[in-house]
């Protein structure tokens, strides 16, 4: 039996993020040599660790946390021998300017979640609130579901599945950690066992045009360059997969592949906001000592801490329908945004705290030319888009990534390792090896 069908021509991926260093090293260990074209300059794609920018530690830009003892990143971690730390503290909450306890939004969250379960046809959040949660007392309970499903999950609640939210948030893992020196760490390591096994990576190579046919694809990039392989997998964000024809990141397919694109607009994709303020030293408020999330009820609303290490970084986070009001916003508005957003959580007026200041940083992940946002949400007809994306388009393009995952750590780096890790393995069944 030839193992090796097309054997003169490289298995192409498009995206050295999370997905695609995973299904280059999975077939790369069988003996496959697949090409790497990674649009930035560097790989990890929606993961970024900043080192040498003026913060006292590594950064993270992108992916922070490892939401629990997840398979996949695990055992990468375990293989890669990086270390991590787990995360700590409380989740606080600081309404009009005063902290506040969680207990009755807490108790009002477990019906909620009942009635979520009793749901038997799936509906957008806005609209189940309507249904469920339309009574006056639910009115800090909704505020509170608003700003969880925007501000965690970079959910649209007009179109977010309730199933989707319902299966998360009941499976919501509470421990949750940090790789030390950054998930970078975990990154490199990836990409250089894919060197060392034989693949080639190439950055700064934007793809700009795929042609394909039953067991061939030519792929151009903006540099001229032409990659000729055998099959095509695309690791691509939902953002750059469905940019117009004028962005940098935009790609088209010859022949069109329309019914799969379509199918990808039926996936949500949430953009947001990441800001990292690093201050002198750790701010002396008693409650702020406690927190490792902090949920506030105006300007940037979500923030944690680096409980349990002693580090004066303060990180906050914005997404969802709030996330278009800073659309035209520079960097130093939104980092003026962000100073006046923490003046109840830190007890400071905002010149104290920019003399408190030691280093800043803004990204807007939806501008973020080679992702155009951060991570997806399942709307109501997801399921069945994700199993036709998750079918290989004649045996020859396939496409991987955190959108395609179906399981209970949607949105994570998880996702993405799961994601790549099975596409790998669909290719190397049709390889005849036993994956």
């Amino acid at each position: 039996m030839d193992q090796f069908a097309n054997k003169d021509l490289p298995i192409i991926i498009i995206g050295a993020g999370a997905a695609g260093l995973m299904a280059a090293r999975e077939l790369s260990e069988k003996g496959l040599r697949p090409v790497i074209l990674e649009a930035a300059d560097r790989p990890g794609g929606r993961i970024r660790t900043l080192r040498d920018t003026g913060f006292l530690h590594p950064v993270e830009a992108g992916a922070e946390f490892v939401h629990g003892k997840l398979p996949y990143t695990f055992s990468l971690i375990k293989q890669s021998g990086v270390s991590f730390r787990p995360v700590k503290g409380k989740m606080m909450h600081v309404e009009k300017g005063k902290w506040v306890p969680r207990q009755g939004i807490d108790e009002q969250w477990e019906e909620m979640l009942q009635k979520m379960q009793e749901l038997k046809e799936d509906i957008p959040l806005a609209r189940f609130m309507e249904l469920h949660l339309e009574d006056k007392k639910y009115a800090g309970l909704r505020e509170s579901v608003k700003g969880f499903a925007e501000g965690f999950d970079l959910a649209d609640i007009e179109t977010v599945s309730t199933f989707f939210l319902r299966r998360e948030w009941m499976h919501e893992e509470h421990e949750q950690f940090r790789i030390k020196g950054g998930y970078g760490k975990l990154i490199d390591w990836l990409a250089t066992q894919c060197r060392e096994a034989g693949c080639q990576l190439h950055t700064r190579s934007v793809v700009k045009k795929i042609d394909w046919e039953k067991g061939r694809v030519r792929v151009h990039t903006a540099g001229g360059e032409v990659y000729t392989g055998c099959k095509l997998v695309i690791t691509a964000s939902l953002g750059v997969l469905l940019a117009e024809g004028t962005a940098e990141a935009a790609f088209r397919f010859v022949p069109a592949i329309d019914k799969y694109l379509a199918a990808a607009g039926k996936i949500g994709f949430g953009g947001v906001l990441k800001v990292l303020l690093q201050f002198k030293q750790p701010f002396q408020k008693k409650e702020l000592g406690k927190a490792g999330f902090i949920i506030c009820d105006k300007g940037i609303r979500t923030w944690w801490t680096q409980a349990p290490d002693n580090n004066p970084l303060l990180t906050g986070w914005l997404g969802g329908s709030r996330l278009k009001e800073y659309d035209q916003s520079t960097p130093e508005a939104i980092m003026d945004t962000a100073l006046d957003s923490l003046r109840p959580v830190t007890a400071l007026e905002k010149s104290a705290m920019r003399v408190q200041l030691t280093a800043w940083k803004v990204i807007n992940w939806a501008k973020e030319p080679f992702s155009l946002g951060a991570y997806s949400f399942d709307m109501p007809e997801t399921p069945a888009a994700r199993e036709l994306l998750t079918t290989p388009v004649e045996d020859t393009l396939f496409f991987a990534g955190e959108a395609l995952y179906d399981g209970a750590s949607p949105g994570t780096v998880e996702a993405a390792f799961n994601s790549g890790a099975k596409v790998a393995a669909r290719i190397l069944r049709s390889y005849s090896f036993d994956s």
